[in-house]
C-alpha cells in the first residue's frame, strides 16, 4: 500500500493515498528494509515551471508487504506537491515511485525540501491470552523512515521566448542578406552585359566633314563621300554612315558622279544628326 502527504500550507497533511496491486512474488524470499533513490531531472529548473523529483522505494518480499507514506517539508521559494505514484517490479524488486513536482517562483539557488517517506512493516500476528482472547501487539514507539536530504538547485529564467525571438530575428538578417547577395549577383550580371556608353566624338566629325568639303571643292566625290561616311561614324549613325560609304563605292567603283543636290542632302543629313546631338545633351 501507498500513501502519501504533501505540505504547502497544512503541516504533514496526507493528500494521497492509494494501493497498488503488485504481482505475487515467492514468499521464501526474505523481507529486507525498503531503499530508497531519489532522480531529479536532468533540464535546469525555471521560474513557474515544476522541477519533478522521482522518488523510488524498493524492497526485496512480498509486493503488499510495506505502506508508503511520504511527507514534504513546506518551502518558501515555491510550492511542493506529490502529483503522482506508480508501482512495478523490477529485477525481482518492489519498486514504488513517486514524483514529487517542485514549481519556484524566482530565479536564484535553493535547497529542496527534505523528503521522509515511511515505511510500515506488516503487524506482528496476534498471540492468544489466557483466557482465550487474542492479546493486543505491543505498540511501537517509532515508524521506520526514509530520508532524502535536501540538495541544491539553481532556478534560471526560461530564455526559450527570448531564443525564439532571436532566431527569428536571425532568420530575417540571413533572409535579407541573401536578397541583397542576389540583387548584387544580378546586378553584377547586368553590367557584364552591358557595353559601355559611347559617346559621339565631335572633334573627329568636325574634322571628317571639313575634309568632305575640301575634297568636294576639288570635284573628287570619292574622296568626299569618304569624309562624309567618317563623319557620321563620328556621330554613332551607323545607317547613315553605311549609306554613304556605299555612295563612295558607287562613285569610286562604278564611276557614278554625284548631282551638287545630292551632295548637298547627304551634308543636310549629317547637320540634322549633329543637331539631334546637340539638343539630347543640352535637354533642348
Amino acid at each position: 500500500m501507498i500513501r502519501a502527504t504533501n505540505i504547502p500550507g497544512i503541516a504533514r497533511a496526507a493528500v494521497l493515498a492509494a494501493v497498488f496491486a503488485l504481482p505475487w512474488w515467492p514468499a521464501h524470499w526474505a523481507s529486507a528494509a525498503p531503499e530508497v533513490n531519489a532522480i531529479p531531472d536532468e533540464q535546469p529548473a525555471h521560474p513557474g515551471e515544476p522541477f519533478r523529483i522521482a522518488c523510488e522505494v524498493s524492497w526485496a518480499g512480498e509486493p503488499d508487504e510495506f505502506v508508503i507514506v511520504s511527507e514534504i517539508e513546506p518551502i518558501d521559494w515555491g510550492d511542493a506537491a506529490v502529483t503522482g505514484a506508480r508501482a512495478f517490479v523490477r529485477d525481482g524488486r518492489n519498486v514504488v515511485v513517486q514524483v514529487i513536482e517542485v514549481v519556484p517562483h524566482e530565479p536564484g539557488e535553493y535547497m529542496t525540501p527534505a523528503i521522509s517517506i515511511a515505511y510500515l512493516p506488516p503487524a506482528p500476528p496476534k498471540a492468544p491470552g489466557g483466557d482465550g482472547t487474542e492479546a493486543a501487539a505491543p505498540a511501537s514507539d517509532s515508524v521506520p523512515t526514509l530520508r532524502v536530504a535536501p540538495f541544491a538547485i539553481r532556478v534560471v529564467p526560461d530564455r526559450s521566448l527570448l531564443y525564439g525571438v532571436l532566431g527569428a530575428c536571425a532568420a530575417g538578417v540571413a533572409m535579407a542578406l541573401g536578397w541583397w547577395a542576389l540583387r548584387r549577383k544580378r546586378a553584377g550580371r547586368a553590367t557584364a552585359g552591358t557595353a559601355p556608353a559611347v559617346e559621339p566624338d565631335m572633334a573627329a566629325f568636325a574634322a571628317a566633314l571639313a575634309e568632305a568639303k575640301q575634297h568636294r571643292l576639288a570635284g573628287e566625290y570619292y574622296d568626299c563621300y569618304r569624309g562624309l561616311s567618317r563623319a557620321a561614324a563620328a556621330l554613332l549613325e551607323q545607317e547613315l554612315a553605311g549609306r554613304l560609304s556605299l555612295r563612295a563605292e558607287q562613285v569610286g567603283y562604278r564611276g557614278a558622279r554625284p548631282t551638287d543636290d545630292e551632295v548637298d542632302s547627304d551634308v543636310r543629313a549629317l547637320e540634322r544628326a549633329r543637331a539631334r546631338y546637340a539638343n539630347d545633351v543640352t535637354g533642348g
